[in-house]
């Protein structure tokens, strides 16, 4: 997530449809109401606390999606995330890049970076995800598949450039133009220093709100369930 192919990639990848395949792909939500989603990666991770309180003073639920090997070093942090109400996808255990690996290798290491990483969350929370976003935002026909069978959704992005080395205010201008009904932001709570996202989001909150958008987790915008106990 770190160049601007890697975002024309995602976009392409969630343009296309494939008619043979029934697995579930969104980048996106509806595009006939005023609702958009605010998505973490990455966490739990320091930044993590400070954001949950951001969005606690604003109202907001959001939805996090968690690396496997950040919630087996701050469970407590986890669970906190999943106790104030916000939803938790997985987002791989280590973060591997899916371009530079073999086919046997990847779809082997996916599914081994699925299962520990909802593992891990249960554990931490009490609840199973079925939303997950790939590292890099990696979308290919079999990863779609692999999804399918594991009984996850792949979620992607709209829009997100909070890794840049922008300031805040231009990373809120930013997101700020790129605010329409349906929009899923990409942004982050782990990984590094998040001080420019933490100083960021509370304006782009607010230019939401302005515009009378209402902020909400992605099962709301998307219409499913995000997690299960199952």
């Amino acid at each position: 997530m770190k160049t601007v192919q890697l975002l024309v990639l995602t976009v392409f990848w969630c343009g296309l449809v494939f008619a043979e395949e029934p697995e579930v792909f969104y980048c996106n939500g509806p595009k006939n109401t005023k609702m958009i989603s605010i998505t973490f990666d990455d966490g739990p991770g320091p930044y993590t606390e400070k954001i949950l309180g951001v969005l606690k003073s604003y109202g907001i639920k959001a939805t996090f999606f968690m690396e496997g090997s950040q919630v087996q070093m701050r469970p407590a942090l986890a669970k906190l995330v999943a106790d104030e109400g916000h939803e938790i996808g997985g987002h791989s255990y280590s973060h591997p890049d899916f371009y530079h690996y073999e086919k046997d290798d990847r779809e082997q290491l996916l599914l081994q970076e699925f299962q520990k990483t909802d593992s891990l969350i249960e554990r931490a929370t009490g609840r199973r995800p079925l939303l997950v976003r790939m590292p890099h935002g990696y979308v290919r026909p079999w990863v779609k598949k692999t999804a399918r069978d594991t009984g996850h959704i792949l979620v992607n992005w709209t829009f997100g450039c909070d890794w840049k080395p922008l300031s805040p205010e231009d990373i809120a201008a930013a997101y700020g133009t790129n605010i329409r009904s349906g929009a899923i932001f990409l942004m982050h709570d782990g990984g590094r220093n998040r001080a420019r996202t933490l100083d960021a989001l509370p304006k782009i909150i607010e230019e939401a709100q302005s515009r009378g958008y209402a902020i909400v987790p992605l099962g709301t915008l998307l219409g499913l369930e995000a997690t299960t106990t199952k």
